[in-house]
């Protein structure tokens, strides 16, 4: 073991997924040091139709108060409804405010029995080093990379990366208010200076659609604040969190199998490099594995989209967003003889194409007519619906619904 004279505090906000969290606060009380570790699960209030959910929720809590899995649990419960967004942040913020350093879950984070000991372990190695952001937990499906990354160290169980991801995440103080909105300015100078599509393409509309208000993501933020100042995050070379929320069940993600992982059954004694470098090798794999392909898009929210349209009885539409998503809509709504008008895009150019379509922008496709909008997007299209809520009243549109 090792000597550490404090612990990180554990914080995981909640809605209304019980099965889930049950799952992963299990998987958290049989980890090494967690009786040494205070957990503090932020309840967010309920939505109308939600109240005997949240209740059961909170029946399940506040019946971990005083057991002895973990040294303390602490239960803050929501009086209304902050959202996602606001519970996390702010229950981040007071956790930091009080102890300086947190380890973040959502609620669909199911950890190895290690989990515990490597985030402390990294949390006190690299707490003053200003090029390390962020102890990330998750580490994708890439064992094949992962061999001959770490042939010439072999006892190194950890790498960098200038990517983020939240699903079992540590940081401090002085790192969590680095991660904040994108402006166009920062993004063209990053722009000019790498060239972003290097770490995964996915990243491009990412960045696109925090500057234009379409996402608000610390996963984003994070990232660009990353590549923008040539820092990292740090890695396990095998992963020790398993999202079990790819069901369909959470806010931002659907339903696949893509980021599905065996969790790392290695307990203690992590060993960390002293020289921290971005592997080349490393870099090209998780580049591939983050970039947009058709694993990432199931058939059913597809469907989803295709049945709303034909339920209204639109015979044509414009679709708001390019991706992977919009790739494969396009052919679905051919077969069902249903007219693409526009493909909208807020960074249109001029006389742009895309698949024999004109892309426009938003204003534009208003200005021609457009009245029945399709969101292609599923982590942005609330904060894009919010959008044509404010500023398009008279247009209907419809997204990916649960």
């Amino acid at each position: 073991m090792f000597n550490i004279s404090y612990f990180a505090p554990l914080m995981i906000s909640t809605y209304h997924r019980l099965s889930h969290l049950r799952a992963t606060i299990d998987s958290l009380s049989k980890c090494e040091l967690a009786t040494q570790t205070q957990l503090y699960i932020f309840s967010d209030g309920a939505r109308a139709g939600d109240e005997d959910e949240i209740e059961s929720v909170r029946e399940y809590l506040r019946g971990l108060i005083g057991t002895s899995a973990f040294k303390h649990v602490h239960v803050i419960e929501r009086e209304s409804n902050y959202g996602a967004k606001k519970n996390n942040r702010q229950g981040i913020e007071e956790v930091l405010g009080k102890h300086g350093k947190v380890i973040f879950l959502e609620d669909d984070n199911k950890v190895a029995s290690g989990f515990l000991v490597y985030m402390n372990q990294a949390l006190a190695l690299y707490q003053s080093d200003s090029r390390v952001l962020s102890i990330c937990g998750y580490t994708p499906p890439i064992a094949d990379v992962m061999q001959s990354s770490f042939k010439s160290n072999s006892s190194d169980d950890i790498f960098a990366f200038p990517r983020f991801v939240a699903w079992g995440v540590g940081f401090w103080s002085r790192s969590y208010p680095l991660m904040q909105p994108i402006s166009s300015t920062n993004l063209e100078n990053l722009n000019k200076t790498i060239n972003v599509a290097e770490f995964g393409d996915d990243l491009i509309n990412r960045f696109r659609a925090e500057v234009n208000g379409h996402l608000d993501s610390l996963d984003t933020r994070a990232t660009f604040y990353q590549l923008s100042n040539q820092c990292f995050s740090i890695f396990p070379k095998n992963s020790l969190v398993q999202n079990i929320g790819q069901d369909g069940s959470g806010l931002h993600s659907g339903i696949s199998s893509k980021f599905d992982v065996a969790l790392w059954d290695k307990q203690d004694d992590f060993n960390f490099p002293d020289n921290l470098q971005v592997c080349p090798d490393m870099q090209q794999r998780m580049s591939e594995f983050f970039s947009i392909s058709e694993d990432d898009m199931s058939s059913e929210v597809l469907d989803n989209i295709l049945s709303q349209i034909q339920h209204l009885g639109w015979k044509s539409v414009s679709l708001w967003g390019i991706d992977t998503m919009t790739q494969l809509m396009l052919p679905k709504l051919k077969q069902a003889d249903i007219k693409v008008n526009y493909l909208i895009d807020s960074w249109a150019r001029e006389d742009e194409m895309f698949q024999a379509y004109s892309v426009i922008n938003l204003q534009d496709a208003y200005a021609y007519g457009e009245l029945h909008i399709v969101i292609m997007s599923f982590a942005s299209r609330f904060k894009m619906a919010e959008i044509l809520n404010a500023n398009y009243s008279d247009v209907q549109f419809i997204h990916f619904v649960e």
